[in-house]
């Protein structure tokens, strides 16, 4: 048993948890019970941050006769727990364990005996659970999503913008709030929230004012009164347009985000920046550096390729087995069509995912593409299976089954798709100057079999490439010094080698 700080300074003892379950974001309500997530460290413990697939269950604890019960099945993902204080629901995501390592799930609601059982529910331990009807959620449930015992709001992906939204757990109505009284491609995010009182954040890609980048405001819906905004916009001179832009190749739909200076400043080069992943997304919120691009007078455009997240799970599941070909042909489309007649000169920056599709392209269309920037980029498969904290992912991505359980050893076959589909069998036609942005303790991505690997095979080849190398940062490079420096070190390479 272990100690929990009780009232007055003393104790109570609970169950000690077995050692292949790892307890995260306890949460207390008031009739005094704990819920938790339990990772299995059966599994792989490395890449849970970014890795929402992971084998999990929901936990609960009753302190008064130290009931110790597991709420969800095995072979489950489960994440946004929140709970609602006072009757002890609790709303969470949950998922297939495995797969892809972001995905669409669905939403389910356990609630205490003492609430009653709730229709089409079903028994478990110390009350019932029922799944929010209708559909699959896209979005993060946030930690007190709780409106009222009826309603939760979660952070929803929706295309490329990210908004708030109002959802029944009975009915699995959906609502989105506050987006009618903004302005169009407007992206939205909770800051905190109590019951029904919400201070949430608004932003896109042009900044509000020169002074804020983003809008704050806090509104009461009990109270039906007008959204109070703490941070509104203001006049300022508009210095920059932006659209969200729809593209369709092969029947599938996929998007982007177009921003580009206005007025004498703009020069004819386009930054195409294919995000990473791949099951993240582009929105239209604020970033720092794509305004900054577009001060200097470059256009950017920001692509949501298949297996983005937004585009439903369909989308997702599509891209495995297709890595490196689906992705890859779609993000040069949508560069094609954005740069055709306007953009004599096109690069490319992006990182993890979106640097393996960045390395395809330069070989595969070394003539198009005029330079490009990669950060911590996936280059071999076949050589990041073995190193990565996320084993699973060179499988899935490729088609190819995994035991969480029971990893497997790579066969001949595997070690060959995993090879055939990766960026580095291309390395012979690449052409553009190539810049690397390695962070050293990048345990994701590890660099001496990934980046610095692909360094040498460049340099051995004749082609214009160089590299910095941050000591202290890893796979995202977001530190406040190294993101500073990697800006400003993209910029100047496009400049020499454009000279612009």
């Amino acid at each position: 048993s272990s100690g929990i700080n009780a009232e007055y300074g003393g104790t109570i003892e609970v169950p000690v948890l077995p050692d292949s379950i790892f307890a995260s974001k306890p949460s207390l309500y008031a009739s005094g019970s704990i819920f938790f997530t339990g990772l299995d460290l059966n599994c792989s413990k490395h890449g849970t941050i970014n890795q929402l697939n992971r084998n999990s269950k929901l936990f609960r604890y009753t302190i008064s006769n130290k009931d110790f019960i597991s709420i969800t099945p095995d072979g489950c993902c489960v994440s946004g727990v929140c709970v609602e204080k006072f009757t002890g629901k609790v709303a969470y995501q949950i998922c297939e364990a495995g797969g892809p390592h972001r995905k669409y799930t669905e939403i389910q609601v356990f609630s205490p005996a003492a609430c009653g059982k709730p229709r089409d529910s079903v028994i478990v331990p110390g009350g019932y659970i029922h799944t929010v009807p209708k559909s699959l959620f896209g979005g993060k449930l946030c930690d007190s999503s709780w409106l009222d015992s009826d309603n939760i709001i979660m952070v929803s992906i929706e295309g490329p913008l990210s908004l708030i939204a109002k959802i029944n757990v009975y009915t699995g109505k959906k609502e989105y709030l506050f987006k009618e009284l903004y302005s169009e491609n407007m992206s939205f995010d909770v800051v905190d929230q109590i019951g029904q009182k919400i201070l949430f954040s608004f932003s896109h890609l042009i900044p509000f004012s020169d002074r804020y980048c983003q809008g704050l405001a806090f509104v009461d819906l009990k109270k039906k009164e007008p959204v109070l905004n703490l941070i509104k916009p203001t006049k300022s001179k508009k210095r920059c347009s932006f659209s969200a832009v729809l593209f369709n190749r092969n029947e599938k739909d996929f998007n982007g985000v177009f921003i580009h200076p206005m007025g004498k400043k703009s020069i004819s080069t386009l930054v195409a920046i294919p995000h990473g992943g791949p099951h993240s997304a582009f929105s239209t919120a604020f970033r720092h550096d794509v305004f900054m691009f577009c001060q200097i007078g470059y256009s950017v455009l920001l692509i949501n390729y298949t297996g983005s997240f937004g585009l439903g799970q369909e989308s997702i599941n599509d891209l495995s087995g297709n890595v490196g070909d689906m992705d890859v042909e779609d993000v040069h489309y949508a560069v094609q069509q954005t740069a055709e007649g306007l953009f004599p000169n096109v690069v490319l920056m992006g990182g993890s995912h979106g640097g393996f599709i960045i390395a395809h392209l330069i070989g595969k269309y070394p003539d198009f593409y005029k330079a490009a920037v990669i950060r911590n980029p996936i280059i071999n498969h076949s050589t990041e299976v073995g190193v990565t904290d996320a084993p699973d992912w060179p499988y899935w991505i490729m088609g190819l089954p995994y035991d969480a359980y029971l990893p497997p050893v790579p066969s001949e076959d595997a070690y060959t798709i995993m090879l055939e589909k990766s960026p580095i069998v291309l390395v012979d036609q690449v052409r553009c100057p190539v810049l690397l942005l390695i962070g050293a303790t990048d345990v994701c991505v590890p660099p001496q079999s990934q980046g610095l690997t692909y360094l040498r095979y460049l340099k051995s080849r004749g082609i214009t490439c160089d590299v910095r190398l941050y000591p202290n940062d890893g796979h995202a490079l977001s530190g406040v010094a190294s993101s500073a420096d990697s800006f400003t070190q993209t910029h100047l390479w496009y400049k020499k080698h454009l000279e612009l």
